[in-house]
C-alpha cells in the first residue's frame, strides 16, 4: 500500500515541478526545487501518518523513523530531479541523477518497511456515529 502510494504522490508532484519549471517560472532557481521537494516531503508524511493510524502499532514500532525516511527521500527525489532537468550541466548533472537514484530507493525501501509493520498492526474498527 505504501509503496505505490508513495510512488504516485512523488510522480504527479513531479509532474508539477515539471510545469512549474518549464510553463510558469522558467527562470527559477533551486529554491523552486527545495519548495516542491518541501510539499512532497509533507504529503507523504501526512498522507503516511493518517494511513498508520488506522491501525494499532505497538509502543516500539519504528514507523515514524520510516516515515520520516521516506519523507525525506521525497524531498531529496524532488530537489534532485529539478537540478536534473535546471541545474548546470557536466558532472553535476549525474551526480543529480545519483541523488535522484538513492532517494528513489530509500522510498522504495523505507515503504516495503511500513507496509510490513502496517500487516503486523491490529486494524482499528469503524465506529458507527
Amino acid at each position: 500500500m505504501f509503496t505505490m502510494l508513495n510512488y504516485r504522490i512523488v510522480a504527479a508532484l513531479i509532474a508539477v515541478e515539471i510545469f512549474l519549471t518549464t510553463v510558469l517560472f522558467t527562470a527559477a532557481g533551486p529554491l523552486l526545487g527545495a519548495a516542491m521537494g518541501a510539499v512532497a516531503g509533507a504529503v507523504i508524511f501526512g498522507v503516511g501518518r493518517y494511513v498508520l493510524n488506522t491501525v494499532e502499532l505497538p509502543d516500539d514500532s519504528p514507523a515514524t523513523r520510516w516515515l520520516l525516511s521516506a519523507a525525506a527521500a521525497a524531498f531529496l527525489a524532488l530537489f534532485s530531479f529539478y537540478l536534473v532537468i535546471s541545474g548546470p550541466g557536466g558532472a553535476s548533472r549525474w551526480g543529480s541523477v545519483a541523488g535522484l537514484v538513492a532517494a528513489l530507493l530509500l522510498i522504495g525501501v523505507a515503504s516495503v518497511r511500513l507496509n510490513r509493520i502496517m500487516a503486523a498492526g491490529t486494524p482499528i474498527p469503524d465506529e458507527d456515529v
